[in-house]
């Protein structure tokens, strides 16, 4: 809401601040669920990262990876063939994804 102001208002340097503060209080959020193992918690508030800032490649493949914890295969599948549009070489990402076609192969 205030950076919403601040980008009518023009003040890009505020507008800068106040959406950094954000980001970094949506990843303490995230930080803090993981530590207590509440991944839908913090698949939640990815949600709201990737709706007001966007996703990079990096947050596709770890919200992949969370996705998988809770058997949201489908949407590890999305997320990951995103993320290997971006980063086709990525270790991580292509690892993931060897487990999600081994996932759908072993299952009747």
């Amino acid at each position: 809401m205030w950076s919403q102001y601040e980008s009518q208002s023009g003040d890009l340097e505020q507008l800068n601040k106040l959406r950094e503060y954000a980001f970094k209080t949506y990843l303490s959020g995230i930080k803090s669920a993981f530590n207590q193992g509440d991944v839908k918690q913090a698949l939640m508030l990815m949600s709201h990262i990737e709706h007001h800032f966007g996703l990079s490649a990096e947050m596709y493949r770890e919200q992949a990876a969370w996705l998988l914890k809770v058997h949201r295969i489908q949407k590890v599948e999305n997320k990951l063939l995103v993320c290997l549009q971006m980063m086709p070489d990525d270790e991580r990402a292509l690892e993931l994804w060897s487990k999600i076609q081994t996932i759908r192969s072993d299952t009747p």
